[in-house]
């Protein structure tokens, strides 16, 4: 977790000079991937995301499926 975020932001605020990214609080922005598990113990969790909260929006994985559907591909 501390290099997704607590490293991430660090880079963050020295390249932009806001010291806000990566923290999880009311009125902040955050993107998360929502799982089932513990990514810190086992990593595969991410492979299925039950949804991604992005641009103050939460999607689901179904609408997740549907974003990266390729037109005409099999499913």
């Amino acid at each position: 977790m501390e290099t997704g975020m607590v490293n991430a932001a660090r880079v963050v605020e020295k390249m932009t000079g806001e010291g806000n990214f990566g923290m999880i609080v009311v009125g902040n922005r955050a993107g998360l991937i929502l799982v089932r598990g513990n990514p810190l113990e086992d990593i595969t969790v991410i492979r299925e995301p039950l949804g991604v909260m992005a641009a103050g929006r939460r999607y689901s994985a179904e609408a997740l499926a549907k974003m990266i559907e390729i037109p005409g591909s099999p499913k």
